[in-house]
């Protein structure tokens, strides 16, 4: 867990020193707006990320990351959808506050949490996962993928652990 983290933090910096983050949060399209409902579609945000407000040192490279969960459970993959992934805690807004508190209501929607995670409280409580994705997380629960016998125990318990540890459950 601490080289993790380390790993993460030097990714970071690297990022940041070497202008990693300007590859990612850029304009790919000249019509791109800060458009308050057109930042919400992961598809237009990727691609118009500038616009819409990127921030942060938690950031995915496309839209791709959203939807494909399983390269998640592989730790040399893992790092290619960082945000998704859980390998850092997505905790701030990507896209404007402004844009975030518009769309605040919205927050039981995959996009918005994603986008809005600050906005939408991802990270007030203890229990919660580093995954973006709450569901994928009680997915893979359910397939086993929390159980010690489990390939993927260690990760899951990391990223999902509002998920897969016992005290933060409710056991019916």
């Amino acid at each position: 867990m601490k080289a993790i983290i380390q790993i993460s933090i030097l990714s970071t910096l690297i990022l940041g020193v070497f202008g990693g983050f300007d590859n990612i949060c850029k304009n790919t399209m000249t019509t791109c707006t800060r458009d308050e409902f057109r930042c919400m579609d992961p598809e237009y945000y990727f691609q118009c990320s500038k616009a819409c407000g990127c921030k942060g040192p938690c950031l995915d490279p496309n839209a791709e990351c959203l939807g494909n969960s399983l390269i998640c459970l592989n730790d040399p993959n893992r790092n290619a959808c960082p945000r998704s992934c859980g390998v850092c805690e997505g905790c701030n807004n990507l896209v404007h506050d402004d844009i975030c508190e518009i769309n605040a209501y919205r927050c039981n929607a995959y996009n918005v949490k994603y986008l809005c995670a600050k906005t939408c409280g991802k990270c007030s409580e203890t229990c919660r996962n580093k995954m973006a994705s709450d569901d994928v997380c009680d997915r893979f629960h359910r397939f086993g993928y929390c159980l010690r016998s489990s390939n993927y125990s260690s990760i899951m318990r990391d990223v999902c652990y509002g998920t897969c540890s016992s005290g933060c459950r409710i056991i019916p």
